[in-house]
């Protein structure tokens, strides 16, 4: 079995930097099945100044790819929230793509891709392939803004919608399980048979729904895969600097 673990890198506050380090710190301490082969790649997107975080990883029985990717866009994180424009959007889309073709390219069994801020359990790998599935995600919660109730990385339709509401959704996802949703994105495994079909992060014309993750979805919906959430490991998301600072108070304690 050969497992690729790739996503795209952005690192533009300087505590982005130390929550990367967890971030890799996570990935090395992954488990993985036996006799699997798992390589990484990732796409240091304006930010060469992580590769010797990434050098510092270990990576026994695999390969580590490293690709700096460089745009003239901005983008802007503080304590309240990400900002994302067109441009951020469109870099990332591209660069997604670029990923689930390599993993198809190189005949990948899988493409686990996990977004660089988030702290992973050392099971989640494994967790997620005895699932089963084409598509799974695991899930995690985030305060978008800091006077939002923390919410999931998976929805059932449209932009961010629930059936049959929110709450009851909310409720079944605080519980550990396995559950059919309609969307997700940021910590998903793949399968090959997702890759040789070739779905992808396309921008879709004719949907107004905004974001790679929800292209994608739509697409692996037409071509008949389902797309599911595990719930028994959720990640630490360090997406704002107190969250980071909360997490490496814990640790230390």
């Amino acid at each position: 079995m050969r497992i690729l673990i790739a996503s795209p890198v952005r690192c533009t506050e300087p505590w982005q930097t130390e929550a990367f380090r967890h971030y890799i710190n996570s990935i090395d301490h992954l488990e993985k099945p036996e006799n699997a082969q798992v390589d990484r790649l990732f796409l240091l997107h304006n930010s060469p100044h992580l590769r010797e975080i990434v050098h510092e990883g270990k990576i026994p029985g695999g390969m580590q790819y490293l690709a700096d990717v460089t745009t003239p866009d901005r983008y802007e994180c503080d304590e309240n929230t990400h900002n994302w424009e067109t441009e951020n959007l469109l870099a990332v889309t591209a660069m997604r793509n670029f990923l689930i073709s390599t993993a198809r390219e190189m005949d990948y069994d899988y493409y686990f891709m996990a977004d660089a801020d988030l702290v992973l359990h050392p099971k989640t790998l494994v967790k997620l392939i005895e699932a089963q599935k084409d598509i799974v995600a695991e899930a995690f919660w985030t305060k978008w803004t800091p006077d939002d109730i923390p919410a999931v990385n998976a929805w059932d339709r449209d932009t961010y919608s629930f059936f049959p509401d929110i709450d009851t959704r909310f409720a079944q996802f605080r519980q550990p399980g396995l559950y059919q949703v309609g969307m997700t994105g940021a910590c998903v495994l793949i399968s090959k048979p997702v890759l040789q079909a070739k779905v992808n992060y396309d921008y879709i014309p004719n949907v107004s729904f905004w974001g790679e993750d929800r292209a994608f979805s739509i697409r692996a919906a037409v071509y008949g895969f389902e797309i599911w959430l595990d719930t028994h490991l959720p990640p630490v998301h360090l997406y704002r600097e107190s969250e980071l600072r909360q997490y490496e108070r814990k640790i230390k304690s």
